[in-house]
């Protein structure tokens, strides 16, 4: 077991060593790495509840979060991401595209 000791070493550690990590998502920071998740029994909702975390809990919500002005500053903005219902793959592919977009080195068009 090993703790990076920057952030910078935390995301090139997992690109370096075959090895078991944790990270957030959604987070493109190791999109290229195709991560699989472990995969723990099924949830048994006694169990979790006395203590038993061997049993992976039933949901996890991804959250949307603002600043808290953001409904005044952005009305409709902030109307946009209240309604809106993206997953968690939904948001990994997103990330992707923004990588490719960002690795590729677009020339000019002239228009």
């Amino acid at each position: 077991v090993g703790v990076a000791s920057s952030y910078e070493n935390y995301l090139v550690v997992p690109k370096i060593y075959k090895s078991t990590f944790y990270y957030w998502t959604p987070d493109d920071s190791f999109l290229d790495l195709n991560t699989v998740k472990v995969i723990f029994p099924e949830h048994n909702a006694y169990a979790h509840l006395q203590g038993d975390l061997t049993t992976a809990s039933s949901h996890t919500p991804l959250a949307k979060l603002t600043s808290y002005d953001l409904g005044y500053l952005a009305p409709d903005l902030f109307k946009l991401l209240e309604n809106s219902a993206l997953d968690i793959d939904t948001m990994n592919f997103f990330g992707k595209v923004k990588q490719l977009e960002t690795s590729h080195k677009r020339s000019p068009v002239d228009g």
